[in-house]
C-alpha cells in the first residue's frame, strides 16, 4: 500500500478544512441524486458512500487533534470536524430522509443476496435517527436535542484540552521538591511554567496526567504520599468541570425520553441494545453485575491486607499506598531488570500470536522520509493465512517528534466497507488504524532496534488488539464497521492483551530469565483484587453520576453533591475489607480516572466486563488440556468477527 492511497494523510490541516467544506457540498448533491434512485440497494449504497466519505474526515481530524498539539493544527482540525458533525446533525433530523430509510428497509427484495448486510446497515442508521436525534419528536424537542448535543461536544472539547493538549498547572511545595531525587527534579524543571518558580515556597509547573503520576510512583513511600495529594487536587479541578458535562447529559437523556443518561448510553452504545431488555432492567442488571464483582473482590482483598502491610512496614495502609505498591512490585522491569523489548521482536511476537490464535500474520514496512504524520510510522499489514488477502492496515506511530502528544491511544482512520455502487464490481475499502505511543529511546539508524519499556509494549499490544478486532469485524457498510459496541470492543482487546502478556510466553519468546517468574505471579495475585476494585470504584461513580434525573430543568450538580456521590462510591467499594479502612481525608480527595469518566460516561462498566470475561476466557485458551484450548481458540476466532448480534450479547453478559 502506498500512502498516496490514503489521500487525507497528504493534506495539511488547512487543506483538510477545505476538503470538509467541499465534501459536505458534494454530499448534498448526492442526496439530490438519491431521491431519483428507484433501487433500494442502490439507495443504501449511496447512503453508505455519503457516510463513509464524511466519517473519514471526522476520524482523521480526531486523530490529528490528538497526536499533533501544535496550535496551527488545532486551529483547523477541530473546526473541520465540527463542519462534518453539523452536517450529520442536520441529516439526522431530516424527516424525509428517515422516512426513506424506513421505506428502503421495507422494500429490499427477499431474493437480494446481501439483504442481511443491508438490513444491519439500515438498522444502525435508524438508531442514529431514533436514539440519538429524536426523529419522532416535535421540532421544538429536536432543536433542544441538537443544542444539548452541541453543548456536550463543546464541553468535552474544553474538558479534554487542558488534560491532553495544554495540560494542567500544578503547584509543588519547594520543600517536597527538595526531597526528590535529581532525575525527578529534572522532570519538574523541564515542565516549570515559564521556567520560573511562583515564589520561594511554591513551584508552578505544567504536566500531562501520566507524567505527574509517574513522579510519585518512582519515589519512596513517604514522598509518594505527599505527591499523591497533589494528584488528588489535580483531579478535583477536573471533576468539577465534569459536573457540567454530566448536567447536560442528563438533560439530553430527558429530551430523548430516557429516565437518565445511563439508560441511554447502555442501550445506544453497548451490546445491551441487542438484549431486548427494557431500559430500567438494563440499568438494574448492570448495577447488580458491578455489585457482584465488588463483593467477590472485597473477599479476596481481605486475604491480602496482612501481606500488603508487610510490604510497606506500615500498620495503617492508605489507598495511595496500594496504588504505589502495585506499580512498584508488579512492574515487569523489576522482574526483568536490564531487559527491554526490542520493537522488531515485539512485531515478531505479535506475528507469532496471530498465526497461532487467529490464522493471520503480519508484514510491515519501515517509515519513509518525513512528510505526513503517517510517514513516520511503521505500516503493518494484517494478512489472512489461507487467502493471502490483506484485510487491513495498522500504522504504529511509536517514534517521538515535535508537537507529538504523549498519549497512548488507537485511532480510526477509515473503516472497512464496499464502496462500489455496482453489485457486479465490488471495491472493498480496507480498514486503516493508527496506534500512538512514544518510544523515547529511538534508534535513528535502525528504528526496529528501538527498545520499548514493558509499559510501552503492553500498550501497543492492547491497542493492536483493538485494531485487529476492528479489521476482522469489518462489514460491507462503513457505518456498521465504525460502530462497534464499547463493551464488546474492550473485551476483545483485553483478551488479546492477556493472551500476549502471559508471563511464561513472554519469558520464553524474549529469552528473559525465569528465576523471578514465581515471585511475579505471586505479586500479581496479591494485587489483582485491588486492581479490580479500582475499576469497580470508577464504575460505581460513573453509574451514580449518570443516573441523575433531569426533569423540567430541576437538576443541579454543585460540588457538594458530586462530593457526596464520590464518597458513596468509595464507601461501597472499600468498606467491609477486613483490616482496611478508608481514611476520612481520602473521602475528601479525588483519586479518579477523569479522562475515562468523560469519554466513557455511562458505560464504564464495560471495563469490568472486559476484565472478568477475558480472565476466564484466556484461562481456557491457555489450558493444558488440548481439547479445552482448541475449543476456546475456535470460539476466539468466531467472536472476534462478531459485534452486532444477540448471540454476542449472550456470550459476554451471561458468561
Amino acid at each position: 500500500m502506498k500512502l498516496s492511497n490514503f489521500k487525507l494523510a497528504l493534506l495539511s490541516p488547512e487543506s483538510l478544512y477545505n476538503r470538509a467544506v467541499n465534501q459536505v457540498y458534494k454530499s448534498k448533491i448526492d442526496l439530490i441524486h438519491f431521491s431519483f434512485l428507484e433501487s433500494p440497494v442502490l439507495r443504501a449504497k449511496l447512503l453508505n458512500r455519503i457516510s463513509n466519505e464524511n466519517c473519514k474526515i471526522v476520524d482523521y481530524c480526531n486523530y490529528l487533534s490528538n497526536i499533533d498539539t501544535s496550535q496551527t493544527s488545532l486551529a483547523y482540525t477541530i473546526p473541520t470536524a465540527n463542519i462534518i458533525q453539523n452536517f450529520f446533525s442536520d441529516l439526522n433530523q431530516n424527516d424525509r430522509l428517515y422516512d426513506t430509510i424506513v421505506e428502503i428497509d421495507q422494500s429490499i427484495p427477499e431474493t437480494e443476496a446481501t439483504k442481511p448486510q443491508i438490513e444491519l446497515f439500515l438498522r444502525t442508521l435508524k438508531e442514529d435517527f431514533e436514539l440519538r436525534s429524536g426523529i419522532n419528536y416535535d421540532q421544538d424537542t429536536k432543536t433542544r436535542i441538537g443544542n444539548a448535543q452541541a453543548k456536550i461536544e463543546e464541553l468535552c472539547q474544553k474538558f479534554s484540552a487542558p488534560l491532553t493538549y495544554d495540560s494542567r498547572v500544578i503547584l509543588f511545595p519547594s520543600q517536597l521538591y527538595e526531597k526528590l531525587p535529581a532525575n525527578l527534579q529534572k522532570i519538574i524543571d523541564t515542565n516549570m511554567d515559564l521556567q520560573q518558580p511562583l515564589n520561594q515556597k511554591v513551584i508552578k509547573a505544567r504536566f500531562y496526567y501520566n507524567q505527574l503520576m509517574s513522579l510519585f510512583l518512582t519515589t519512596d513511600l513517604a514522598t509518594s504520599r505527599e505527591m499523591f495529594h497533589i494528584c488528588l487536587n489535580y483531579n478535583k479541578e477536573a471533576l468539577f468541570h465534569l459536573a457540567d458535562i454530566v448536567f447536560v447529559r442528563a438533560r439530553l437523556a430527558d429530551y430523548l425520553g430516557f429516565e437518565n443518561f445511563l439508560d441511554f448510553q447502555l442501550l445506544s452504545s453497548t451490546t445491551w441494545k441487542y438484549s431486548g431488555e427494557l431500559p430500567e432492567n438494563v440499568s438494574k442488571k448492570v448495577k447488580e453485575f458491578v455489585d457482584k464483582i465488588c463483593n467477590e473482590m472485597k473477599a479476596l482483598a481481605s486475604t491480602t491486607v496482612k501481606d500488603l502491610t508487610a510490604l510497606t512496614g506500615e500498620q495503617d495502609l492508605q489507598l495511595s499506598d496500594i496504588f504505589y505498591l502495585r506499580n512498584k512490585h508488579l512492574n515487569a522491569e523489576r522482574y526483568f531488570e536490564g531487559e527491554t523489548y526490542q520493537l522488531k521482536k515485539v512485531l515478531e511476537y505479535l506475528n507469532k500470536t496471530m498465526n497461532h490464535y487467529f490464522d493471520f500474520h503480519i508484514e510491515y514496512e519501515l517509515p519513509t522520509p518525513a512528510g505526513s504524520k503517517l510517514d513516520s510510522s511503521i505500516l503493518v499489514k494484517v494478512i489472512n493465512n489461507k487467502t493471502k488477502e490483506v484485510k487491513g492496515y495498522i500504522f504504529l506511530d511509536v517514534f517521538t517528534r515535535e508537537n507529538k502528544a504523549d498519549l497512548i491511544q488507537q485511532y480510526f482512520l477509515q473503516a472497512g466497507a464496499n464502496v462500489s455502487m455496482k453489485a457486479s464490481n465490488p471495491v472493498y475499502q480496507r480498514p486503516i488504524f493508527s496506534i500512538n505511543c512514544s518510544a523515547h529511546q529511538l534508534d535513528k539508524e535502525n528504528p526496529l532496534s528501538t527498545p520499548l519499556s514493558y509499559q510501552s509494549m503492553k500498550t501497543i499490544v492492547h491497542e493492536f488488539g483493538h485494531s485487529l478486532n476492528n479489521i476482522l469485524v469489518s462489514h460491507e457498510y462503513q457505518l456498521v464497521s465504525n460502530t462497534i459496541p464499547v463493551d464488546y470492543a474492550e473485551t476483545m482487546a483485553s483478551i488479546f492483551e492477556k493472551i500476549c502478556l502471559d508471563p511464561a510466553s513472554l519469558n520464553s519468546f524474549f529469552e528473559h530469565e525465569n528465576k523471578n517468574l514465581a515471585d511475579y505471579q505471586h505479586k500479581k495475585m496479591l494485587f489483582h483484587p485491588w486492581s479490580i476494585l479500582e475499576q469497580v470504584f470508577y464504575a460505581k461513580l460513573d453509574i451514580e453520576m449518570h443516573s441523575l434525573v433531569e426533569k423540567g430543568n430541576n437538576l443541579k450538580l454543585p460540588a457538594k453533591e458530586l462530593q457526596d456521590i464520590y464518597v458513596r462510591a468509595l464507601n461501597e467499594t472499600f468498606d467491609g475489607i477486613e483490616g482496611f479502612n478508608v481514611k476520612a481525608y481520602e473521602k475528601d480527595s479525588w483519586y479518579t480516572n477523569v479522562e475515562h469518566l468523560s469519554s466513557y460516561g455511562g458505560q464504564y462498566s464495560a471495563y469490568l466486563l472486559a476484565e472478568s470475561y477475558s480472565e476466564k476466557f484466556v484461562r481456557e485458551i491457555k489450558s493444558q488440556d488440548p481439547e479445552t484450548s482448541s475449543q476456546a481458540i475456535k470460539k476466539l476466532r468466531r467472536i472476534f468477527t462478531e459485534a452486532h448480534s444477540k448471540s454476542i450479547f449472550d456470550e459476554l453478559w451471561t458468561n
